[in-house]
């Protein structure tokens, strides 16, 4: 009789899930600075809430910013609330609503497939994938809006699932409810997305009493759910939803002029990179897929939930890679059912290859960082004087490569061992990543330390003047809203109202300003260092001056 297996249990697993879990995503929130522009964005309007009182009208160093709806900023402000105004507690709603979003991953996985451990392998994958940590450790609004955007596509399909008439009921209103919350966070896309997903579905499975009267229910609830703040953020503020809906929808969706503009494939190119190390594993997945005949439903409902928005968001002129991690959640849903689902001995081998190919990227990485650092081989990644941060990045590349060695080298025809192998080594690197960010990267993005040093010697009632691009760090730094601009940024449409005009200084405002608060009152200059040659042509020469990366700073001081 052979030896029997020994097997580790599902509480096990999911106590080391978790463990690592705030080892990776909640430990190293405050470990590096926050990165302009969007860090500082989404902490210093809840920080404004805050300090006004005002809950209904977003605002950004005072000025009406209504790119996005109002959910995100009240989840901000109540971290800062209770955990202070730093950069813990501004990370904070993203690193928890990536584990939530895992959470409810893995309860969906459970569900979805009787093989025992499917919804913790579906978590794990989650959470381990490069772009879902590279998001959901930084403060931007994505990993909230995936949470939510998880629940209600993911919620329906449960529902649907479901025999229980009461119980299918229940869950219809949780989506529901998921789906008004994603509205709060992001806005209109939070109702296409799912419908994209489950309009098709039903049509596809021919459920034309549903497609026609069963979605009343969740979309009743969300309406219900975002009206208050609507109704409230229309009567104080008439003009929101038509910039919010023209501007921030219809033209960063297909104008010409659209925010960041990418090629159609830009998604394509770099979905294989975002979703390491798994990328490797989606070849061993595929037969295990192919035999879920008896689940074919729910399995074309996740390829419909991850391919349709991945494609909608392709078709859109203005992308960021962020965009996609709601397509992350039914990636690592397939991937586990496959896994799970696959034969090993049909298996084992796509794994064991899967796992060779993420050994020899490491191996490629861990030999750039020597090269690089040794030979001169491209730019030089790390400095002189950051050693030890070059060297945390060489152990978890090198940590890496081991355990994919010993995989290989133990554990022959065994898929299991492999996909657990691919998910550890990755965890070094995540948990070096935050310590050994860069000088470079610092120095360009990360103005926040330098502009607190200066800030501890300028006094409060000194006039501060920034640009588009680093106001929301000084506002932040400094706590402060009443800060003159250069250039306008992605505050144009705040400056444009009558009583804020005059904070958008031109080179003749500026020199007036300069000449009023001469003798009297200290003046912080703080921009991009292209406005640099309009400045030395109005400061006088004895003005500090200081260059911090792209950043440049000035500083003249009142007489005493």
């Amino acid at each position: 009789m052979p030896p029997r297996r020994r097997t580790i249990s599902s509480a096990a697993l999911i106590a080391a899930l978790v463990i690592g879990y705030c080892a990776a995503y909640l430990l190293n929130l405050d470990t590096f600075p926050l990165a302009r522009m969007d860090e500082f964005r989404y902490s210093e309007i809840p920080r404004e809430m805050l300090a006004s009182d005002n809950w209904v009208v977003p605002r950004l160093n005072g000025l009406r910013y209504f790119e996005k709806p109002v959910l995100g900023y009240w989840v901000g402000a109540a971290s800062l609330a209770l955990f202070g105004e730093n950069n813990f507690a501004s990370r904070l709603p993203s690193a928890l609503a990536t584990g939530m979003t895992a959470f409810f991953i893995g309860l969906l996985g459970a569900r979805l497939s009787p093989n025992r451990g499917t919804g913790i392998l579906a978590a794990f994958i989650y959470l381990t994938a490069l772009a879902v940590f590279g998001i959901g450790t930084i403060n931007i609004l994505d990993s909230l809006l995936t949470l939510w955007l998880t629940m209600t596509i993911g919620g329906y399909l449960w529902a649907w699932r479901e025999s229980n008439e009461r119980l299918r009921r229940i869950l219809k209103i949780t989506a529901g409810v998921a789906c008004g919350l994603a509205f709060l966070t992001k806005g209109f896309l939070a109702l296409v997305v799912p419908v994209i997903v489950v309009v098709p579905f039903l049509a596809w499975q021919r459920q034309w009493k549903e497609l026609f009267t069963g979605l009343w229910l969740p979309f009743g609830v969300a309406f219900i759910v975002a009206l208050p703040w609507a109704l409230l953020i229309y009567q104080q503020e008439p003009d929101f939803w038509r910039y919010f809906f023209w501007e921030e929808h219809i033209r960063r969706f297909a104008a010409d002029d659209a925010q960041h503009p990418r090629p159609i494939w830009f998604f394509f190119a770099t979905l294989p990179a975002m979703a390491l190390p798994w990328t490797f594993m989606v070849p061993a997945a595929l037969p295990g897929l192919r035999r879920q005949a008896g689940n074919r439903g729910s399995v074309g409902y996740l390829v419909l939930w991850a391919v349709i928005p991945f494609l909608f968001f392709s078709v859109a002129r203005g992308k960021l890679l962020p965009y996609i991690l709601p397509c992350f959640p039914p990636l690592a849903l397939l991937l586990a059912i496959g896994l799970r689902e696959s034969l090993p001995e049909a298996a084992a081998a796509r794994g064991r290859a899967g796992l060779r190919g993420l050994l020899w990227l490491w191996i490629a990485g861990l030999a750039f960082l020597l090269l690089n650092q040794f030979a001169g081989l491209g730019k030089p990644v790390f400095d002189a004087t950051e050693g030890i941060r070059w060297g945390a990045l060489v152990a978890a590349m090198a940590t890496g490569v081991a355990i994919c060695i010993v995989a290989l080298r133990t554990a022959a025809g065994r898929l299991h061992v492999h996909v657990l192998a691919a998910g550890l080594a990755v965890v070094p690197l995540i948990l070096a990543i935050p310590f050994a960010m860069p000088n470079r990267t610092r120095m360009s993005k990360m103005p926040g330390p330098i502009l607190s040093q200066l800030a501890a010697d300028v006094p409060a009632d000194a006039v501060l003047i920034s640009d588009g691009g680093f106001v929301h760090a000084v506002a932040w730094i400094f706590k402060r809203n009443d800060i003159y601009l250069l250039s306008p940024g992605e505050l144009r449409y705040g400056v444009s109202y009558p009583e804020d005009q005059f904070r958008l200084l031109t080179a003749a405002g500026l020199r007036q300003l300069l000449d009023r608060s001469a003798g009297r009152r200290a003046v912080f200059i703080a921009c991009d260092a292209a406005e640099e040659p309009m400045l030395r042509s109005v400061l006088a020469a004895s003005a500090r001056q200081l260059k911090y990366g792209d950043m440049v700073v000035w500083e003249t001081a009142a007489k005493r």
